[in-house]
């Protein structure tokens, strides 16, 4: 009656006030979308330099570089991924930063299944460690299974982060199917820059940067093959009328330049390094700077993943948290 109002935020109900639920939570887009490509680089580049190792270069085990990439890149993605975890954790139940620092908490924050696959992979790069700290594991026989599921899984668990929503079983299969052969693509790259490639070596050297040029064809392939099978699931026919379809159609440019620089590197290499029993200086220069660009314009193709992993595709919609019901 005197004209006064109150906050839309908390009606004034009989005898109590009942704090309405905004859903708005803080501000935190653009952070986590940049944690999300250090994570997806760092958990990349141990998936694929573990399988580089395995598949190509078991030399590798030897050399202290190569133990110092493992241990300082699976520590700063330990780092990475907790911090994914409590942004993610915050964001979704609206509560403040330092009640999403307690692991205890993320379970009654995130409502859907991909909270879930996140804090999963979070659980299996924390095993990974297990694994980078001991190389040998690798390749022992007692240990191999294990250290190699554990790979596998984490890296697999990307294919999977649109869990919750309704579409296509066969988008979450051929999702699993590309992540791995992106996450062993873009990770050996990392391995060569890093740790391969950082100076004049024996033959030995030599092995990984070929062993890197057999599995590139393969793993493009199945990259593009895997990829348009996701955009026509996720996307339709609503390529160019959708923000998620445009950055789709941006991601194919990228992803054709890292394929043209891969081949031109595969070319050379066949050519090249056939011939040589060892690593000149001047070669491992030259070999290092086509990989740096290559992994340049694949971190340009993990950003724009970042960027739709919160988008929502045209085929998918958001599955129901509870049972429907018909009054």
């Amino acid at each position: 009656t005197d004209g006064s109002t109150t906050a839309t935020t908390v009606p004034q109900i009989i005898g109590e006030v009942v704090p309405e639920r905004t859903g708005s939570g803080p501000r935190v887009g653009g952070l986590l979308g940049l944690l999300r490509v250090f994570e997806y680089l760092l958990v990349a580049s141990l998936f694929g330099g573990l399988m580089l190792l395995v598949l190509a270069w078991p030399e590798g085990v030897d050399y202290g570089v190569g133990k110092r990439f493992f241990r300082l890149t699976w520590l700063l993605a330990v780092i990475v991924m907790y911090l994914v975890v409590v942004i993610s954790a915050m964001r979704q139940s609206d509560s403040g930063f330092g009640s999403a620092l307690n692991p205890f908490s993320w379970f009654s924050a995130f409502d859907q299944a991909s909270g879930y696959v996140l804090i999963l992979r979070f659980v299996l790069v924390i095993a990974f460690g297990w694994i980078a700290t001991d190389l040998e594991r690798a390749f022992d026989p007692a240990t191999q299974v294990p250290s190699m599921g554990i790979a596998i899984v984490m890296m697999a668990t990307y294919g999977l982060t649109r869990l919750g929503q309704d579409v296509s079983i066969f988008s979450y299969l051929i999702g699993v199917v590309h992540a791995l052969a992106v996450g062993l693509w873009v990770g050996a790259l990392v391995l060569l820059a890093r740790a391969v490639l950082v100076g004049p070596g024996d033959e030995d050297l030599l092995h990984a940067v070929r062993g890197m040029a057999r599995l590139t064809t393969p793993l493009i392939l199945v990259a593009v093959i895997t990829g348009v099978l996701q955009v026509y699931l996720l996307d339709g026919f609503n390529i160019f009328t959708s923000g998620h379809g445009l950055l789709n159609v941006l991601k194919v440019l990228v992803v054709a330049l890292m394929i043209w620089i891969a081949l031109m590197l595969k070319v050379f290499t066949e050519g090249r390094l056939l011939r040589e029993r060892e690593l000149t200086g001047k070669m491992a220069w030259r070999l290092r700077r086509a990989v740096g660009i290559e992994v340049a314009v694949g971190l340009v193709a993990l950003v724009l993943t970042s960027w739709m992993v919160p988008m929502r595709p045209p085929q998918a919609s958001a599955s129901p948290n509870a049972p429907t019901v018909q009054y």
